[in-house]
């Protein structure tokens, strides 16, 4: 990805993730993200259900996933290709993925 600029983002965001309340955390990124970037979110609380989606459809240069880790393996191996960064948003219960890569 050297010299590419990020131009469009996907943040997939797991609404019920986790104990607390995490759309105030999703909605500072994303703000902030607009400022410079395309930014495209999808609000979930169906895991299986976000594959469906037709905006998953375009071609994006970042994802974000916010969600625990369900969220996090299911949409990875629902795009074992994927040859963009993904940058990970540990909001889970226990976020095992995220203690094991320091995230």
């Amino acid at each position: 990805m050297e010299g590419k600029f990020i131009k469009k983002i996907l943040v997939l965001h797991n609404e019920i993730s986790g104990k607390k309340n995490k759309k105030v955390l999703i909605e500072k990124i994303t703000n902030s993200l607009n400022l410079k970037n395309q930014v495209t979110t999808i609000i979930f609380d169906d895991i299986k259900g976000i594959i469906q989606n037709p905006k998953l459809n375009d071609k994006y240069d970042l994802l974000i996933i916010s969600g625990g880790d369900s969220s996090v393996s299911y949409v990875i191996n629902q795009f074992p290709t994927l040859e963009i960064p993904i940058l990970i948003i540990p909001t889970g219960s226990g976020n095992d993925f995220a203690k094991y890569f320091n995230i």
